[in-house]
């Protein structure tokens, strides 16, 4: 059987209060992780590089001696890099508003099998095969927040895994709403199985969920939902969520 371990997100889902006990060795003993922490170690962590590769492909194109297939080269990656980064942002500011006015998503009846569809195509994987598992259902749901979850979560398993990984995306009716996975077959990739908000537990460290992770679990949190990771044997991570059907509108 598959190692189940809650993601370290349920620190996410708290409305900012801190779990985990103190150290108490002494003044620089580590302070207990925050839901306001994680996510700004993961911003610094994921959208500064970016930043530093916009930044380096920028002055490659300044050069008059780079033309042709470099140059194209160089803009399809400032593109694509900056989308990313447009998106999180946007992310971002809707999780902000989300937490600030603790407003509910609105539900519609919709088919499950189109949003996730259609969330697919939005979301570049970079050099990832994505393989579905995706019958036609209908549950009533926040659409735009479930594509949001849906890509967010992609964007962790690209950013995870090396390019000629397959990514299997699924989803299947569960009561009383739906059960929705991502899973990589990366053996490289470790999953986290962290306790969540251990004392010991480093926002910065190399098995912290990155920004795409964090801003899924937000979402699945506003969408009244819960969200794990499962390690599974011969490598790779698949990442499970469940969601709560909604009231319709």
């Amino acid at each position: 059987m598959a190692d189940i371990a809650p993601l370290p997100l349920a620190v996410v889902f708290d409305d900012g209060r801190q779990h985990g006990t103190p150290e108490r060795a002494g003044p620089r003993a580590r302070r207990p992780v925050t839901a306001e922490s994680m996510l700004l170690a993961a911003v610094a962590h994921d959208l500064y590089p970016a930043l530093g590769a916009i930044t380096g492909l920028s002055g490659l194109l300044a050069d008059p001696g780079v033309g042709g297939d470099d140059r194209a080269r160089a803009l399809a990656d400032i593109r694509a890099a900056s989308d990313v980064m447009i998106g999180q942002c946007r992310d971002l500011a809707e999780v902000a508003r989300l937490l600030r006015t603790g407003e509910p998503p609105r539900g519609d009846r919709a088919d499950v099998a189109v949003l996730v569809r259609d969330a697919l195509a939005g979301t570049d994987v970079g050099g990832r095969r994505v393989l579905t598992d995706l019958p036609s259902f209908e549950v009533t749901l926040s659409g735009p927040t479930v594509q949001r979850i849906v890509a967010n979560l992609l964007l962790d398993a690209a950013g995870h895994t090396r390019a000629g990984t397959t990514i299997r995306v699924w989803a299947r009716p569960r009561r009383p709403g739906m059960l929705l996975g991502v899973e990589d077959d990366d053996p490289a990739r470790r999953a986290v199985v962290a306790p969540p908000g251990a004392a010991s537990a480093d926002p910065t460290g190399p098995e912290h969920p990155g920004l795409a992770a964090l801003l899924a679990g937000q979402f699945v949190r506003a969408h009244g939902g819960e969200m794990r990771q499962v390690a599974r044997h011969g490598g790779g991570t698949s990442v499970e969520v469940l969601l709560t059907e909604l009231v319709a509108a």
